[in-house]
């Protein structure tokens, strides 16, 4: 069909794949009436945003042919690809494009009915069929604290599946299964353990009951911990030499031991801080008695969040446990008005004692009560709840980056590093701190309507059963 052949076309009438033609560009200034039926037809097209009839797709492959033949006759400077061309005309995506042009270059099918068979990389090796064993191989070694490595998986897929990979081919498809082999981020499997998990729900309920609606603490929080510092602390990175020697100091010398308390309080629906530090040269119960009578008198009756260490949690009048002497126990039981008989074994004198065991009262949890605070114990294996620990990191740093000459010299550095702690960076730990405090009640929450959700089936299944037997039989049971 040549140009004078061209139906008319009005603007804003829509426009069918037949009336579009296909002829020569016309040299000139103008626009050639094919770039202007071409431009109304995909216009009109890109404006429904539907899936490519086959019609459609037969008009790009011949649009396609069409720039292909100018560019080799030179009506067309090369410029852009062909692909791009079609993109700014037709406005159709680059990849709905070229799936397009490639279909039609392998089936030659203008009702494009053929199709690609199964997409997907083709299977490198046959190792990667076992993904679901491999994968099974490295968490389990995780889960018992054993180090894998390349062999490991090897050894372990032969075990379980009798089948053998080579040592390269083996490190290429965990890598291609997401695998990584890496430090990786250190944690204590106990901190996933179901006993430490009911204490952190318990620490978290009870914690986020003193947050206002600006995440800022309704009863000043304060948080504390101990932390130490080596003579010999120094940063693990530093520039070296070709031969990559570095020269330190042997063994990491004394230590300087230390223990800190960060303050949050709301004041003008604001969040502000103190930052109070000490070494720790006295008794922790003398040290925290003054602390408690400070925080009463400058902010009154706060939250006071530490660690389970042991100092923290001295109990007083502790009963009696394995390891006591009988006449210690006998002593004790004697204050407790508990008599025993002619039999004084051990093991009958300490059952006597679990009877009467009186409610346990920690020494600092007394103290803090005197003066009106509520003592909160951090979760074992979590620091991350603890944003006290991230300010001994940065404190520390500072120290690693110009290490003590001594003891008099590690003082003076713990003490300008500490006074460098600002506001800035105590907020941004406990901000950092909710963050991960709402990640662990998100889970609480999902584990609990996992529960409701197994209990409501139980009831359900148990009811169902109940309804099904006969009433004689009912009956008889009660």
């Amino acid at each position: 069909m040549s140009l004078e052949n061209l139906p008319h076309v009005s603007p804003g009438t829509p426009i069918t794949m037949q009336q579009v033609a296909f002829a020569p560009q016309c040299s000139g200034a103008s626009a050639s009436p094919w770039f202007i039926e071409t431009h109304l037809l995909f216009d009109s097209l890109s404006m429904q945003k539907h899936l490519l009839t086959a019609a459609e797709k037969y008009q790009l492959v011949r649009l396609h042919r069409k720039l292909k033949a100018e560019l080799a006759q030179g009506l067309r400077r090369p410029g852009r690809t062909l692909r791009q061309l079609i993109k700014k005309i037709t406005g159709y995506a680059y990849s709905t494009i070229w799936f397009v042009l490639a279909h039609w270059n392998k089936h030659h099918d203008p009702l494009f009915m053929s199709t690609f068979g199964a997409r997907g990389h083709c299977r490198h090796t046959a190792a990667e069929h076992y993904g679901s064993e491999i994968r099974k191989i490295i968490l389990d070694r995780n889960l018992n604290q054993d180090p894998t490595n390349a062999a490991h998986v090897v050894t372990g897929l032969q075990n379980l599946a009798d089948f053998t990979v080579p040592l390269r081919t083996m490190r290429r498809v965990v890598k291609r299964l997401g695998f990584s082999y890496a430090v990786g981020q250190k944690r204590n499997i106990a901190a996933d353990a179901a006993g430490t998990v009911k204490f952190r729900e318990g620490y978290l309920l009870k914690k986020v009951v003193n947050r206002d609606h600006h995440r800022n603490p309704l009863r000043p929080e304060v948080f504390l911990d101990e932390s130490y510092v080596n003579e010999h602390h120094v940063a693990s990175r530093s520039w070296l030499p070709a031969d990559r020697i570095s020269y330190a100091k042997s063994g990491k010398g004394c230590s300087f031991c230390i223990v800190g308390a960060g303050v949050l309080y709301r004041k003008n629906g604001g969040l502000h801080d103190t930052w109070v530090k000490d070494s720790l040269n006295d008794k922790f119960e003398d040290w925290f008695e003054k602390l408690c009578c400070t925080l009463q008198r400058d902010y009154g009756e706060c939250n006071i969040a530490m660690d389970g260490a042991s100092y923290h949690r001295r109990i007083i009048k502790p009963a009696p446990k394995k390891g006591w002497k009988k006449k210690r126990i006998l002593r004790w039981l004697l204050e407790h008005g508990i008599p025993w008989g002619t039999d004084t074994r051990n093991a009958l004198l300490l059952r006597l004692a679990a009877v009467a065991k009186p409610k346990t009262n920690y020494a600092a949890n007394i103290i803090a009560r005197e003066y009106g605070h509520r003592l909160f114990y951090t979760p074992p294996y979590n620091p991350e709840l603890q944003p006290i620990e991230m300010v001994w990191g940065a404190v520390k740093n500072r120290i690693a980056v110009a290490p003590a000459k001594s003891m008099a010299d590690l003082g003076v550095k713990l003490g300008a590093s500490l006074n460098k702690v600002t506001s800035h960076r105590w907020r941004g730990a406990y901000r950092k701190v909710q963050k991960k405090e709402n990640e662990y009640i998100v889970k609480v929450r999902e584990d609990q309507e996992k529960r409701r959700a197994i209990e409501a089936e139980a009831q359900a299944e148990a009811k169902a059963a109940a309804e099904k037997v006969p009433v004689e039989d009912y009956i008889f049971q009660c």
